[in-house]
């Protein structure tokens, strides 16, 4: 990513050893490199987060640098330690903000699930506030090991299992933090069984949310204190608009004839006008209407 004085921002993943201008690093099971470039091209400054995945680079508001990934249990970030209650090499969601001058994170938010986490997509709205969201837990394992857990209380149960009450599915969220890095809200997204991945991408613009994700049959996402229905034809792509309070206000799916088939977005944007523009694959019958 650039800013406005046409500095770039970059950030990739290494094994072994990588040297980054005076810095060499390591890594023996996969690690993160941040650096910073200005207009002409020097080097500025690089990072290191010991073992984790980037997904999200963007400038805040503020000029700041804004990172958003996974890190593993124990991994290192400056002088944070990632969380370290989940199991195995499982690795957990993490958003913060860099000083732009050195790398140095000012704040970390990293919530904890005993079964992993990431984070697909994040959004600054006009407040210098964000929302982002994901996946969480994993698939037919205990429910205690599969709640999201962002502090102050905000806790967040998996998705149902098919199979018995006492297990729970692979999960999604939508969640926002204050332009310092405090939790405001946290919430589950899709209510039933087994609920795909209805959290796939999220963009904006200005204080407008879009959630893109997949579905099925039929679902519920949160609208207020009632829920917003999506019916649909075996699987499904859709594109929902979400509020600064995390409540779904409309959604747009598609319809397929085949439940083998497998729909996706591979991307989506939106351009300065507030536009949303999405590509994606389908095949079979398909049909994109409104709900």
């Amino acid at each position: 990513t650039t800013d406005s004085l046409g500095n770039t921002y970059m950030s990739g993943l290494f094994n072994g050893s990588i040297t980054i201008g005076s810095n060499t690093y390591t890594a023996s099971n996969g690690s993160c490199f941040l650096l910073k470039l200005n207009n002409t091209g020097q080097l500025q400054w690089s990072q290191q987060i010991t073992s984790g995945f980037p997904s999200v680079l963007q400038v805040a508001k503020n000029g700041n640098l804004i990172y958003g990934g996974i890190c593993n249990r124990n991994a290192s970030f400056g002088s944070f330690t990632c969380a370290s209650t989940n199991t195995g090499s499982r690795s957990n969601p993490i958003v913060s903000e860099l000083d732009a001058n050195n790398g140095t994170p000012l704040w970390v938010v990293n919530p904890q699930c005993n079964r992993g986490g990431g984070i697909v997509g994040l959004h600054q709205m006009n407040d210098g506030s964000y929302i982002f969201g994901g996946t969480y837990g994993d698939d037919n394992q205990a429910v205690n090991n599969n709640k999201l857990d962002f502090g102050s209380n905000i806790i967040l149960d998996p998705a149902p299992s098919p199979f018995s009450s006492f297990l729970g599915s692979r999960s999604n969220y939508i969640a926002k933090i204050s332009s310092s890095g405090s939790i405001i809200w946290a919430k589950k997204v899709g209510q039933r069984e087994d609920p795909e991945s209805n959290v796939e991408h999220i963009v904006g613009h200005g204080d407008s949310v879009y959630v893109v994700g997949t579905t099925k049959d039929t679902n519920y996402l949160y609208k207020g204190n009632d829920s917003l229905a999506i019916r649909t034809f075996n699987r499904a792509i859709m594109i929902a608009t979400v509020d600064g309070n995390g409540d779904f206000q409309s959604v747009r799916p598609s319809n397929l004839f085949k439940d083998d088939v497998a729909p996706g977005f591979f991307d989506v944007d939106v351009a300065s006008d507030g536009s949303l523009y999405a590509v994606g694959s389908f095949d079979e019958n398909y049909r994109y209407g409104l709900n």
